[in-house]
This record gives structure tokens, sequence and C-alpha cells, in this order.
């Protein structure tokens, strides 16, 4: 649901509502059960929610924005992490709904794996030896910047 905000009333006072009205319905959503996939997904979109309209207060806020925006940003983490779970196990079984589909994929992995061994030993030491100049490169550019020693 859009964000409405009431006529003829203060629209920092209809921020702050709401907020609260967003931070009430992720708790209801969070606190009616074991949290399932919707309500999770339901609370993750009102932290979003709140972030934004915190975003928006960020000047009238002031040193409060920095920790208010910290501990939201906690929270969403905390439930993206349930979020990313459930939509891993979707997404594997919408992937491999079956053993024989399962059996081809995983094939087909160690196949490129065995493909791109043989290919590094083919090429000697050489590879891994240019792979560790590369990485002296870009420490050496990261500790000094342009090139400079």
């Amino acid at each position: 649901m859009s964000f409405r905000l009431k006529h003829r009333r203060s629209i920092g006072r209809e921020l702050e509502r709401l907020v609260r009205k967003e931070l009430r319905a992720a708790i209801a959503r969070l606190e009616e059960g074991p949290p399932d996939e919707a309500s999770v997904h339901e609370a993750r979109k009102s932290v979003k929610k709140v972030r934004a309209i915190v975003k928006l207060l960020r000047a009238p806020l002031g040193p409060r924005y920095a920790a208010e925006n910290k501990r939201l940003r906690a929270v969403a983490r905390r439930l993206s992490q349930l979020r990313d779970a459930d939509a891993s196990l979707e997404t594997l079984d919408a992937l491999f709904g079956d053993a024989r589909t399962i059996a081809l994929v995983l094939g087909c992995i160690q196949k490129r794996q065995r493909v791109l061994r043989a290919q590094a030993l083919a090429r000697g030491s050489r590879l891994f030896t240019e792979t560790a100049h590369a990485f002296r490169a870009a420490v050496t550019s990261w500790w000094h910047p342009e090139g400079k020693r």
C-alpha cells in the first residue's frame, strides 16, 4: 500500500505516524506466530518503507539519523537472511525438482571443474604466477595510490 498523508496536517507528524504504522505492521506480522515466508516478506517491506521515510527526514533528524538508519539496516539484514534462505529453497526446488535433474546438473558442474583444472595444469605454474602477480599489482595500487611507493 502506498503512503497517504492526511490533508491539513503537519508533514512531520504525518511521516512519524506512517513510521509508527509500518513498524507496528512489521511487529504484528512477526508476532502473529512462527514467522513464515509471507510474514517475513511483509515485515521486510515495512522496514524498507520506514527506511525511505527516515532518509527523507535525514536533515531534521540530525545526528539521530545515523543511529536510526543503522538500527533499521541491522533489522533488515536479519530479515533478509530469512528471506534469502526461503528464496534459495524455492529456487532450488524449482530448478531441481527431481533426482534425475540434480544428477545431470551435478555431472555438468563436475565436468566443468575437471576441464578447468586440466586447462590450469596445461598452462603449468604460469597461471598461478600470473595470478599472484596480478594480486600483487592490485595490492600495490590499493596501498600506494597511482602506483606511488
